[in-house]
């Protein structure tokens, strides 16, 4: 392939051309600035693009990308990023961008990324609207997300944000609204499983004036708040079943009624849900199938904090500031052990419940450090109460094994840990995303320990 490496970097563009010619690629370096950089881009017949995203000063990798869609040239292009930030990497998937190499990057990291492209044609790029960056992680955990943020801002399709209680699934909505071309207008969330069901209609279609001979006033429901923004619906799954149905027909037609009103109504805004089901958890019964599949035109799923465990350290220390700042106290540090003890407990309210725990720690804290201690007292007693009991087992099995035979106290203790599971939970894909594993990991140690499934 022919491939263009625009950066201002002369040392980059040598390390990037020497990686690419040894894979009989023929490279062209730019550094962005060019007056003639379309032309030469056309001259040369480039198939593909590596571009910095931060190039000379008042110049970016998005302005070049501007530049070169604006002349109607869709090549595909990588970025390369010391700058993972939340915001780089939704402004770059808004341009189109699939893939974003993180500087340091190996030999390894440009050819497989290289290796993935053939000629296509990109969406024009559109305007970012960049805001707080919201969301904390690191750049391997959080890039896919990122990416579907701005995939997702870029068009109007229904949403349908998938993840455990508190793992941030508003933040995702809001950074998508934050991020569209609607970011001016309203977003108006709503939790599905607070509506009561004799007051559905008012509240999400609204009331015309007189409507109720004791109520005179009109009432503005949530669906005439949105107006041209986003309606967030959170925890759909949850709505009671009568209400899913009405809710369908709303979907389906994008036209509302406000109750005492015979006079329709347009839906103009989108529609961004959120659940903690999934497809394969329908068969509960709970959930309505037709209208999962009306909603869920484009899926993101949120990774628990435990599949996150690495990024721990940096949440913390951002609640840590976050907390301090708004207490107006001096910035709090925390200890490695107690890090490695967050890490080891059990957070079923992910991020939410870790939130809480470093509050009350930087609150009840008598020193300048955050320690084990500290957050000891601030763990649910039920996560006490399981950790002494683990500890309990753990004891007497080393007891009953002695340490010669790890390995086989290991390997019974998993084989019967998979056996329990597999009778509260049948289903593979959803055991294994419990664990953490890809599903060939787990059918392969089920098939190790000769376990039926």
């Amino acid at each position: 392939m022919n491939i263009a490496i625009i950066d201002d970097q002369d040392d980059i563009k040598y390390a990037i051309e020497k990686i690419l010619k040894k894979q009989g690629h023929t490279c062209y370096g730019f550094n962005g600035n060019e007056e003639d950089l379309i032309e030469g881009l056309n001259v040369f017949d480039i198939d593909l693009i590596i571009l910095d995203m931060m190039l000379e000063e008042n110049l970016t990798g998005l302005d070049v990308i501007h530049t070169i869609r604006n002349q109607d040239i869709h090549t595909p292009i990588i970025m390369i990023t010391a700058y993972t930030t939340p915001s780089n990497m939704i402004k770059a998937s808004k341009a189109g961008i699939i893939d974003i190499i993180q500087k340091p990057f190996s030999a390894n990291d440009i050819v497989q990324t290289v290796e993935k492209y053939t000629a296509v044609s990109l969406p024009k790029t559109l305007y970012l609207n960049s805001g707080e960056e919201e969301f904390i992680g690191s750049f391997e955990t959080m890039k896919e997300i990122y990416k579907n943020i701005g995939i997702a801002a870029n068009n109007s399709s229904n949403v349908l944000i998938i993840g455990d209680t508190g793992t941030g699934k508003e933040l995702i909505a809001r950074l998508i609204h934050k991020n569209s071309t609607q970011a001016h207008e309203p977003f108006v969330a709503i939790n599905c499983a607070t509506i009561p069901e004799n007051l559905f209609e008012k509240l999400m279609y609204g009331k015309v004036e007189n409507f109720s001979k004791n109520q005179n006033e009109a009432h503005l429901g949530y669906v005439q708040k949105v107006g041209l923004g986003t309606l967030f619906l959170d925890e759909i799954s949850e709505l009671h079943p009568n209400l899913q149905v009405k809710l369908l027909r709303f979907l389906e037609t994008k036209s509302f009624y406000p109750l005492g009103s015979n006079q329709e109504i347009q839906f103009q805004g989108r529609i961004i849900c959120a659940s903690l089901k999934r497809q394969n958890e329908l068969e509960e019964g709970k959930f309505r199938r037709d209208l999962y599949f009306r909603i869920s035109t484009f899926e993101i799923f949120v990774p628990t904090l435990h599949q996150r465990k690495d990024d721990i350290k940096a949440l913390c220390f951002h609640f840590i500031k976050q907390i301090c700042a708004s207490l107006n106290m001096s910035e709090k540090n925390i200890e490695d052990d107690a890090i490695l003890f967050l890490k080891e407990c059990e957070l079923k309210g992910n991020v939410r419940e870790l939130k809480n725990i470093i509050y009350k720690s930087v609150l009840h804290s008598r020193n300048e450090t955050i320690s084990k201690q500290d957050l000891n007292r601030n763990i649910n007693k039920n996560y006490n109460d399981k950790r002494n009991l683990l500890k309990e087992v753990c004891k007497e099995l080393s007891i009953q094994y002695n340490v010669e035979n790890a390995q086989a106290l290991f390997e019974d203790f998993e084989k019967e840990m998979l056996q329990t599971l597999l009778k509260q939970c049948n289903n593979i894909s959803q055991l294994s995303n419990h664990l953490g594993i890809t599903r060939n990991t787990l059918k392969a140690k089920l098939k190790k320990y000769d376990i039926p499934t």
